[in-house]
């Protein structure tokens, strides 16, 4: 899929990951504060990042992606929602994705290719 692609159809056709199928495409976290999918792992040309909050979660989020030697490379505030993220620019390797709301913070592993 294009970035153009994701952003028309949204999150069209993801399935959960889940411990019974760690090969699945997404990686989910579920919490009290907010829920947290990243798709697809692994990733070629975006990352699309979808945050849920609870009804009595925040209404802005930080994210940071730092690469394998602990630099961040990117940063941005979000609200809720789908948000694809080009990631041409970056080297190919493993990525984390930390997403941070007032309450709590959570990361992801990321691989480019």
């Amino acid at each position: 899929l294009s970035l153009a692609e994701v952003e028309a159809i949204g999150c069209v056709g993801v399935q959960d990951f889940g411990t019974e199928n760690p090969n699945n495409p997404v990686d989910t976290l579920d919490t009290e504060s907010f829920l947290l999918k990243v798709y697809p792992v692994p990733a070629k040309d975006f990352v699309v990042v979808e945050i849920l909050n609870s009804p009595d979660s925040v209404d802005t989020y930080t994210i940071e992606l730092i690469d394998y030697r602990g630099r961040p490379v990117y940063g941005d505030i979000i609200a809720p929602g789908i948000h694809a993220l080009p990631i041409e620019a970056y080297s190919r390797g493993l990525y984390v994705l930390k997403v941070q709301s007032i309450l709590e913070t959570q990361t992801v592993r990321l691989n480019f290719q």
